[in-house]
This record gives C-alpha cells, structure tokens and sequence, in this order.
C-alpha cells in the first residue's frame, strides 16, 4: 500500500498535474543514482559545494527511508548549540515529510533556512518548493527568520587559486515572496463571497530620514522605518461583479529606530511645526508610544468597538448600516491582520477568527 505521507516531490508533482502524483505515489520509478555529469548528479554535487560556505555545519546521513531517525538527529543536531548549520535536515509536521538543504543558526536563536540550485536564477516553481519547506519547519516549532535562494553566480570567473566557492553562490533573500505563499485564507466564506480575486505582496520596505541643521535640535539625527512584508488578498462577489467584496490582509508590524535624538525628541519636533493642526497633535501625543500602540484611524460615523479574534485584541469598525465593516488585531507574533468588506460585522469576524 503507498504511504500517504507528502513530499516536496510529491507535493511539486501534484501542482504540475494530478495524474503525475498519482503514478508518483502509486506506481513509483525504482531508485537509481544519477549518471555521471547528468542534470541530476550535477545538481547533488553543487549541493555539496555550498556545504563550504557554513564551515562546521554537520550533515544528516539517514536516508530518505530512515526519516524518523533522520528528525531525531535533526533535533539533536539543533539543540547542540555548538553545531552552527544542519546539511539535509529532517523534519515532519501536518503529515508532510521534508529534507532542507541547510538550516543556518542565527545569532539571535532564530534558523535560517537556505535551499540550493544548480540554476542561475529563481524560479516560480522553487517558491512554492520552500514554501512548503519553510511551512513544514514553522508547523513543527522551529523558529525560521530568514529564507535564502542560492544558485549558481553566472557572473563568477575562477581564479588562478581555484574555485572560490562564496563567490561561486549568489544568495538571495525570498522570504517576501515565501510570505504571500504561506497567508492563511478562510476555509469557509460568507454567502455572496466568491473566489480569490487577487493576490498582492509588498515586499519590505525601509525609509530613512536624516535631520539637517535647519531642525537645529535634531542636527544629525535621523529615524528609520521598515515595514512589510505585506500580502493582501481580494475575493469577488458570488455574483461575478468586479468589485471586490472581502478583502484580507496580513503585514509584520512597521517598527522605527532613531540615532541622534529619540523617536520621543522626533516626534515633539514634527508636531510642533507650523501647519500640523493642534487637534491632530493632541491626538497623537494621546496615543502615548507608538511602538507599543496600534493606531486605527476611524471613518466619520463609523461605530467601534474592542472584541477578540482567536483570543487576541482587536478593534472593530462598521458602518451606520452595518453594510459594511473591518476588523483589525496584532497577533502574538508581530502580525498585523485586517479583514474588511462589504458585509455585515458578524460576518467580518467570522473569517477574522478563522484567520487567529
């Protein structure tokens, strides 16, 4: 009987057509290494090479049948604070067992999870490849903080000393493009809402702001913003109309940092200055620390109020008639969500709790 389990083969196979994970699962090709200089060697033999850019990195010897032996000397590996990379990681979580290239530890206690390509680029098909991956370690608890692409630097020309393999590898942040891959969606839908529209993700974002000596107190200061990313999601209506009806959306919470003066100094001085109207100001200083506090701006007539989605802090908007609301929280891992649409409040809240 063929095991149930998911792959990151099986799972690949069933996006480019079901019938090719049914023969994958049910009617499997017998294991052979690959020839010598095909595509396939190749690529395990470039796999190895960036083995050398994480000196001390321990790899994961099971093989693929031995996967509970390869979680456990996984988890070992991860708990041993002196081991700064895993080569062939195992892990398993929501019935799905993968094997990741590498997983990086992190200054911070976080993982960084780096796959491996012998191409020269990305590829739509190997997002959808580390999504998974990053899914499956997320699911089973490890803290991933940074997903990296690496392929082949076509760039690179060998030296006279050999292979230099750092510059042989370009790594490339796509953690912006894991996360539109990886937003939770709503498994049931208010009537009237029809299929996912559109997708949009933000990449992240960062502004920096540098004080002259025009704001003499603030010569030489400067605040920093970064935001995203972000990923927002538009349903239809069940009636084909073009307007979007519901809409979904999920960002990291902005963050700012000064140098110089304080983010409390920088926020004195802008209010202060002519054409800000005292009421705003008011307002904002009213909102105490803007790192510690959510401000949601209000539509004229809007009523509000505080509820809980899945257990967390939220705020609640509607429209006199109730035709219309939004819903807003921070989740307890730095998440912004905001649900919103052309339907009633208690509807609004039903997909928000779905989302937690």
């Amino acid at each position: 009987m063929a095991s149930r389990h998911l792959t990151k083969s099986r799972y690949i196979a069933g996006l480019q057509c079901p019938r090719r994970l049914w023969l994958v699962v049910h009617e499997p090709l017998p294991y052979k290494d690959p020839d010598p200089g095909s595509p396939a060697d190749i690529g395990q033999e470039i796999g190895r090479k960036a083995h050398l850019l994480f000196p001390g990195g321990v790899l994961v010897s099971e093989e693929p049948w031995q996967h509970a032996e390869a979680v456990a000397r996984t988890a070992a590996l991860m708990n041993d604070v002196r081991v700064p990379a895993v080569f062939e990681a195992a892990f398993e979580y929501d019935g799905i067992r993968i094997r990741v290239d590498v997983v990086e530890r992190r200054a911070d206690g976080t993982w960084g999870l780096r796959e491996v390509k012998s191409s020269s680029g990305l590829k739509d098909n190997y997002l959808d490849d580390i999504a998974l991956q990053a899914y499956v370690m997320r699911g089973a608890g490890v803290a991933v903080a940074s997903i990296e692409l690496l392929h082949v630097n076509t760039a690179y020309v060998r030296g006279p000393d050999g292979i230099c393999w750092t510059d042989f590898f370009t790594r490339i942040d796509v953690g912006d493009y894991i996360a539109g891959k990886l937003m939770d969606l709503p498994g049931h839908l208010p009537a009237g809402v029809g299929a996912v529209q559109q997708f949009m993700v933000q990449p992240r974002v960062r502004a920096t702001v540098t004080f002259k000596s025009a704001a003499a107190s603030l010569a030489g200061s400067s605040v920093t913003l970064d935001a995203g990313p972000g990923v927002v999601v538009d349903y239809a209506g069940s009636t084909g109309a073009d307007v979007p009806i519901l809409g979904i959306a999920t960002m990291r919470r902005p963050t700012a940092r000064s140098t110089g003066a304080t983010i409390t100094q920088i926020e004195a001085f802008l209010l202060s200055q002519p054409g800000v109207p005292p009421q705003l100001a008011e307002e904002v200083r009213l909102l105490g620390d803007l790192r510690t506090t959510l401000p949601v701006p209000v539509p004229p007539g809007a009523s509000v109020r505080s509820v809980q989605v899945a257990g967390w802090p939220g705020v609640l908007l509607a429209d006199p008639s109730n035709a219309a609301a939004a819903v807003v929280w921070e989740d307890g891992r730095g998440l912004l969500h905001a649900v919103v649409g052309i339907l009633d409040s208690q509807d609004v809240l039903n997909v928000a709790d779905q989302l937690g």
